[in-house]
């Protein structure tokens, strides 16, 4: 994949699960439950949040062509960074972008 349709995929991927966050914190400030917090919801819709954010993830890790086995360990690595109280989605794509760019990242000078 170039990587021109690699940015434009992880861009749209960021505003895609920024989008359906802020849809959900809207929906939770109208029906007065108190502002957006993942600690503060029941736990089925946390299961349901948590699903979702982990279906639009293998969505876009497929999207921009990782195989099986890169996705797993994406997932997994997002999935602890989300355990450590970061962001999800940054545990997403912080990986993805380094596996894209994993050539380029390290350089070793030959004598």
């Amino acid at each position: 994949m170039n990587d021109k349709a690699f940015w434009i995929r992880s861009l749209v991927y960021v505003v895609v699960t920024v989008f359906i966050s802020t849809a959900i914190s809207e929906e939770f400030f109208r029906f007065n439950l108190g502002s957006f917090k993942i600690d503060d919801m029941a736990t089925e819709y946390k299961i349901g949040y948590a699903l979702l954010k982990i279906g639009i993830a293998i969505g876009y890790l497929r999207w921009v062509e990782f195989d099986w086995v890169s996705i797993v360990s994406i997932i997994l690595m997002g999935l602890f960074v989300r355990y450590l109280k970061g962001p999800f989605t940054m545990g997403i794509v912080g990986p993805a972008i380094a596996l894209h760019l994993k050539d380029s990242l390290i350089y070793v000078k030959k004598n």
